[in-house]
């Protein structure tokens, strides 16, 4: 597994997959260095997408990898790296956050995120109305 920064040419995977946004803003996000992404030999199997909460707090907004290569360590591998980087440019904490009802809850505090509080109704979708609240957790880096 080869984790880096997404490039140029990794644009037609992450277009292809990340539909949470669009694909200008994917661009965007990989030339600013807000992409990470993790590779079996040549191939794309997973991203971390990433921006700042208040323009200071890391906050990754997007965590995703195929689903063959789930339950491997590899997206725990994937955050690690994501934090070391974070350290390195001298942030002291991160932040993440996941649907109550998501299992990526139980991921995040396993890794070592607390939570940190929640938000209730942010979804803009008519088909989210009752949808749970999005549960927000921290790390400190240390």
């Amino acid at each position: 597994m080869k984790i880096s920064y997404a490039t140029a040419e990794d644009l037609v995977y992450l277009e292809k997959n990340d539909n949470h946004i669009d694909q200008q803003k994917v661009k965007e996000k990989v030339d600013r260095r807000q992409v990470i992404i993790v590779k079996d030999g040549q191939t794309p199997i997973g991203w971390l997408r990433f921006g700042y909460l208040y323009d200071i707090i890391p906050f990754m907004n997007m965590l995703a990898l195929e689903d063959e290569y789930r339950k491997q360590g590899i997206g725990s591998k994937l955050v690690k790296f994501w934090e070391g980087e974070m350290k390195k440019a001298g942030h002291k904490m991160v932040l993440t956050s996941s649907q109550a009802n998501e299992d990526a809850q139980h991921f995040y505090r396993k890794i070592g995120y607390e939570d940190a509080g929640a938000l209730f109704g942010i979804n803009d979708e008519p088909e989210s109305v009752g949808d749970p609240v999005e549960v927000f957790f921290l790390k400190r880096l240390k």
